[in-house]
């Protein structure tokens, strides 16, 4: 996926998502002149200080970095060369990858409506980073299967329960407050950036210390990189909604 498309495609999901979920994010309307009055008057490494003393926006932060990571670097990079492990062509990788995209397109606009119908968002990221961290130690650890469609489902599993990832912004709205909230948005994809360049670079590095495991096996060793990633952000959303839960 080229950077613009990859862009595109996140600003996209981003407005979808909002659409169902804007009730969590404060009206500017209603906030008025004096918050970007006060915005105006606060310089950016002033905002930015103020955001990451928040520990609920770097616990934002760290979900998203994982988040991201696993749809840029498992889906959108790795994927090729696990399906070339497991002597599948670049066609049927391709179908996967195809099946993750429309589970993430399908799971953003889908949480937001959800949201949008009173369920509380922190709940659904929960739910989703449980199902996105399961899926991807199946679809990485559990050996070949020669009926496509377990496979195909378990990519489309993990690309709808990432799209729950989407609600993580109008959250950063509502923590930033309307003053600081447009860099607040900014943190927190900036996070996703980092994590998105990490997660392609680390695996290739771990496998250059185990090169004598075996092509699979070595590529199952880097990649448990994502799957640990995907539990740390069910961890983090664990605890951020039990700190939120309790005021």
């Amino acid at each position: 996926m080229s950077p613009c498309w990859s862009s595109l495609w996140e600003v996209c999901l981003w407005h979808l998502a909002g659409r169902g979920s804007h009730r969590l994010a404060p009206h500017p309307l209603i906030d008025g002149v004096a918050s970007i009055q006060e915005a105006r008057g606060r310089s950016i490494t002033a905002s930015i200080s103020q955001l990451l003393h928040n520990p609920r926006i770097r616990a934002l932060a760290i979900t998203y970095f994982c988040s991201a990571g696993l749809v840029f670097g498992l889906a959108g990079y790795w994927n090729l060369t696990l399906q070339l492990a497991y002597g599948r062509s670049t066609e049927l990788a391709g179908w996967f990858g195809t099946a993750f995209f429309l589970g993430l397109a399908i799971g953003a606009p889908l949480s937001g409506a959800l949201v949008g119908r009173s369920m509380k968002p922190l709940r659904l990221l929960v739910w989703g980073a449980a199902l996105s961290a399961i899926a991807c130690a199946i679809i990485i650890y559990v050996p070949r299967v020669d009926n496509l469609a377990v496979p195909i489902s378990f990519w489309g599993i993990l690309g709808l329960s990432l799209g729950t990832s989407m609600l993580l912004f109008p959250l950063a709205v509502r923590e930033g407050g309307p003053s600081t909230a447009a860099t607040a948005v900014t943190l927190i994809n900036t996070a996703g950036l980092v994590g998105a360049g990490l997660f392609q670079c680390l695996p290739s590095m771990i496998m250059r210390f185990e090169p004598a495991m075996g092509e699979l096996a070595s590529i199952r060793l880097a990649l448990s990189v994502q799957m640990i990633g995907a539990f740390v952000a069910w961890f983090v959303l664990i605890h951020l909604s039990r700190s939120m839960d309790n005021g």
